[in-house]
């Protein structure tokens, strides 16, 4: 074999190994940045999913701020995979009665644990100000939700009343049924409650005044 025919041969063998090299260089650059990107991206469209839903939150807080009734907050696991019918239902039914059903989740949003540190402190936050803001809490227990105990006990050591709902009979825990001025167990008893401990609000801020 000719020196030409081997200079050729060893010029495009080169050639090759370098068009592979490159190859390679691009795969692990795009293979960086497209991570980057896809986080870019997501977190564009979390800026304004939240955006949007700030909105609709400052719509509803225009809507339920109601002066002279009771603020009630509504707490339970208010999430789209659970069946909320009785959540539903207790909230219509508080507001026909003359209280202001306060859902968080209506209010501060969904938590879907895609959020930046700073947006997962703004929802606790908004919710712990909602805490403060109502002056009842009402508690549908539809499973073992550790955000509604947590939010029972913090309403029962404020000293503000606190109602379970338990529709399916299953608050046995001492601590939690002790930590509760009633038990219902149909939203009847739920509206009962609700009227007695309101009037009894009314009567100690009476009482005070005088």
């Amino acid at each position: 074999m000719s020196d030409a025919i081997m200079r050729s041969i060893h010029s495009f063998s080169l050639l090759y190994i370098l068009s592979i090299f490159e190859r390679l260089i691009i795969l692990f650059e795009f293979s960086f940045l497209f991570p980057n990107c896809c986080r870019t991206m997501q977190l564009i469209s979390s800026k304004v999913k939240w955006n949007q839903a700030e909105r609709e939150q400052s719509n509803v807080k225009e809507r339920l701020f109601v002066k002279g009734k009771i603020q009630v907050y509504l707490a339970g696991p208010d999430f789209p995979h659970i069946d909320t019918k009785w959540i539903d239902e207790l909230h219509d039914r508080l507001n026909q009665e003359g209280f202001v059903s306060r859902r968080p989740i209506q209010e501060n949003g969904l938590f879907t644990g895609n959020e930046t540190d700073e947006q997962r402190q703004e929802i606790f936050d908004n919710d712990v100000r909602l805490l403060e803001e109502t002056s009842m809490l009402i508690a549908v227990l539809l499973n073992d939700d550790p955000g509604t105990y947590v939010e029972i006990g913090w309403m029962s050591k404020a000293g503000k009343p606190v109602i379970i709902f338990d529709p399916h009979q299953e608050a046995t825990n001492l601590f939690l049924v002790k930590s509760a001025d009633a038990i219902a167990y149909t939203i009847n008893e739920v509206i009962e409650h609700a009227k007695r401990l309101s009037d009894r609000m009314e009567s100690e801020k009476t009482q005070i005044k005088e």
